[in-house]
């Protein structure tokens, strides 16, 4: 079980689920951005609430850092209780961060579906992997024992612009 709370004024606000440990800056994967390099519209408040938790944790009581931590939790409460307040917050987070669409990678190019299920039939492909076929995005999903297959998800530029 977690240890007690260092924010009680978190207790009832954030759901009860176990908490998450967040990795240090020298545990980050080497070449991969961090996470708040890019912005993702529907974040979850109450994950990054848990997030912040975890990390205070691991804060001395009484640092700058623990300090920071409670207000940054503080604040997102704040803008939490008024759906209005929470969605000028995340416009404004929008426009401070790239959109999370700049970082899709897609993976391989094929001209035709065809083409891609032989790809895919050949056993090079993972889990994951984002694909344009015929100028439209999948992705490889891994269904264990039945195999690996193609799902229809939208590339970046399929999608309608983001209207504010």
């Amino acid at each position: 079980p977690p240890p007690p709370s260092k924010y009680p004024f978190l207790l009832g606000f954030v759901q009860d689920e176990p908490s998450v440990v967040a990795p240090s800056r020298g545990d980050w994967p080497q070449g991969l951005p961090s996470p708040m390099t890019k912005y993702n519209v529907n974040f979850d408040v109450e994950s990054v609430l848990r997030t912040v938790e975890a990390l205070g944790r691991n804060q001395p009581e009484g640092t700058l850092e623990e300090e920071s931590l409670r207000v940054c939790a503080a604040a997102l409460l704040f803008v939490r209780e008024d759906p209005h307040k929470l969605d000028e917050f995340r416009e404004y987070f929008r426009r401070l961060t790239p959109p999370a669409v700049e970082g899709v990678k897609v993976d391989h190019v094929f001209a035709t579906r065809e083409a891609a299920e032989t790809w895919l039939k050949q056993g090079d492909a993972r889990d994951g992997q984002r694909l344009r076929v015929a100028g439209q995005g999948f992705t490889v999903i891994d269904l264990g024992a039945r195999g690996l297959k193609l799902v229809r998800m939208p590339l970046p530029e399929e999608l309608p612009p983001h209207k504010p």
